[in-house]
């Protein structure tokens, strides 16, 4: 199973040379190692040089997280990846292990920056 991308109604904008798109992304069964394959052409870009987290979207019939996750855009390496906040106070994030399913059908915000 892949990534599932749906663009976000109205989210589309353009400045000049600049286009901003928000897409909800579908995460995949198993979290890849240095994670999952993502590219411009799948959010309606050319290229980017950016993107950010907005949120998890509502997802039903999945069961409810017990641990945090933050997600990062890797535009170089183009890949979504996930970090875990550590067990410990004061622990450090840790790239989610490979395999983790989890995340499985949950749905994440993305607004990306690019051409």
């Amino acid at each position: 199973m892949a990534l599932g991308f749906t663009e976000i109604r109205g989210s589309r904008s353009e400045v000049g040379q600049y286009r901003r798109r928000c897409y909800q992304i579908t995460l995949d069964t198993d979290y890849p190692t240095a994670g999952w394959a993502i590219n411009p052409q799948n959010v309606g870009l050319d290229s980017w040089f950016g993107g950010s987290f907005l949120g998890l979207a509502p997802t039903t019939g999945v069961t409810p997280l017990t641990t945090s996750y933050v997600f990062q855009l890797d535009t170089l390496n183009q890949k979504l990846q996930v970090f875990a906040t550590g067990s410990a106070d004061g622990a450090g994030l840790s790239e989610a292990a490979s395999g983790l399913d989890a995340l499985a059908g949950r749905n994440v915000i993305f607004e990306f920056l690019g051409y």
